[in-house]
């Protein structure tokens, strides 16, 4: 692990988990640490493979692609995963490992945020891994039972922020209706106003519609009607 000289115990840290190794999550992750914008009182950590990350940066300079963050300047938790047999296995492995760990990391730093590169779902379940995504992994690693997929988003000018939060999360289209009922939707509003109320003194919360147009009062179904 390469230790960066103004790490302090105090200061806000981002721990990134690489991701599924032999996709896209090396090269974004060596893109978006070449931003200028990113606060230089922060410490930046990844979790994965830094032999990947130098094939990756040495890949990219070959194309000349030059707006990337060279890995020898970077904080990297080198973490070594036992390999499998299968080659698909062997990736899915290494990010459930690389996530595990980052999480770990962030545990036990309270002044610190996780982001995560993409996975390959399919790849976990190869490697043994039966999470249906990184969300059930980091429910279970936080102990934490009413959990949601949040996405947020703030005006640059106004200072306005959205909050969009699931009611359900990784399953297939055809089976939201058969999970939806009145619980799971009190459960997630409770949570969504519990997020926004950090912002917010009487955050208003609205619900979306099941069916196109909300069900046009009944004509593309009656979900919203009869309970919704």
């Amino acid at each position: 692990m390469k230790i960066q000289k103004n790490i302090t115990a105090k200061r806000f840290k981002v721990v990134i988990s690489v991701g599924d190794e032999s996709g896209i999550g090396p090269e974004i992750i060596l893109k978006a640490l070449f931003s200028k914008e990113i606060p230089k009182d922060i410490d930046i950590i990844i979790v994965g493979s830094e032999k990947i990350l130098q094939k990756t940066y040495l890949e990219l300079r070959d194309l000349d692609v030059t707006n990337i963050a060279n890995p020898d300047k970077l904080q990297i938790h080198d973490l070594k995963v036992p390999s499998n047999k299968n080659n698909k296995s062997i990736f899915g492995n290494a990010s459930f490992h690389y996530l595990k760990k980052a999480i770990e990391i962030v545990q036990n730093h309270p002044n610190a945020a996780l982001v995560t590169g993409p996975i390959c779902k399919k790849s976990w379940s190869l490697a043994g891994h039966n999470y249906s995504g990184q969300t059930e992994l980091l429910a279970e690693s936080c102990g934490a039972k009413n959990v949601g997929m949040l996405f947020t988003a703030k005006s640059p000018i106004t200072g306005w922020r959205f909050n969009t939060l699931l009611a359900t999360t990784h399953i297939a289209l055809s089976e939201v209706p058969k999970e939806l009922n009145v619980n799971l939707i009190h459960s997630k509003l409770d949570l969504l106003s519990k997020f926004c109320s950090k912002y917010v003194t009487n955050p208003t919360l609205k619900v979306s519609g099941i069916n196109p147009h909300a069900g046009e009062e009944g004509m593309l179904g009656n979900d919203e009607k009869s309970w919704l």
